[in-house]
């Protein structure tokens, strides 16, 4: 999938399929980075635990698949039939195609002008780590 940047927003498109991916930054807890993802006509919410260190170059985001999965079966959908994957399906189609939105979303922050860098730390380089796992990020509570 090929994901290009908005010129005129902090998002990301992708243009053959439809796809887009937008970051929230209102009420959003410091360690958590929340997502707008449409996919196959829905949009659905994608929370992840986020870190980076200003030794490593690196921007991780711990997205857990009963959350992505569970949105995205409970969003609306503007298409009839609705879009239901499989369990296995989801994994297949709907999991690349969101690393794929968030390093292609970090990319286009970090290289818009300076006065537009409100997802990148300055100076950082453009290394993103995207995780998906079946356990929560921190061990114990679940991103809901």
């Amino acid at each position: 999938m090929t994901f290009v940047g908005d010129p005129n927003a902090l998002r990301v498109i992708d243009p053959e399929r439809g796809y887009a991916l937008e970051a929230y930054f209102h009420d959003v807890p410091k360690d958590e980075r929340w997502f707008s993802f449409l996919f196959e006509d829905i949009e659905f919410i994608a929370k992840a635990k986020y870190s980076w260190s200003k030794d490593d170059p690196r921007s991780t985001y711990v997205f857990q698949i009963e959350q992505l999965e569970h949105s995205l079966r409970t969003a609306p959908s503007r298409r009839r039939p609705r879009y239901n994957p499989s369990p296995q399906e989801f994994r297949a189609a709907v999991l690349p195609a969101l690393r794929d939105a968030i390093v292609a979303l970090v990319r286009h922050t970090i290289y818009r002008g300076p006065r537009e860098r409100l997802l990148n730390v300055p100076g950082r380089q453009s290394n993103v780590e995207v995780i998906f796992t079946d356990v929560a990020p921190d061990g114990g509570s679940k991103v809901n």
